[in-house]
């Protein structure tokens, strides 16, 4: 998700997090955790932490900014 969305494909980023939500509830009946729904929720607002460092320096493991 964060590759596509990284990549200036924010609607494919978010067409994955439909699919794997809709997986998770129709076949297990969970939700995605709540680590992937701030993250999802974030590629929805336009988040810029998500974006990449301008400066090359290394960037802070995208999962890691939305934890709880």
């Amino acid at each position: 998700m964060v590759a596509f969305y990284r990549a200036g494909r924010q609607s494919e980023a978010l067409q994955l997090y439909r699919g794997l939500r809709r997986r998770l509830v129709e076949e297990l009946g969970l939700e995605p955790a709540p680590q992937l729904q701030r993250l999802h929720q974030a590629m929805l607002s336009v988040d810029p932490r998500l974006d990449t460092p301008a400066h090359g320096g290394r960037p802070t493991p995208t999962f890691d900014l939305y934890a709880a």
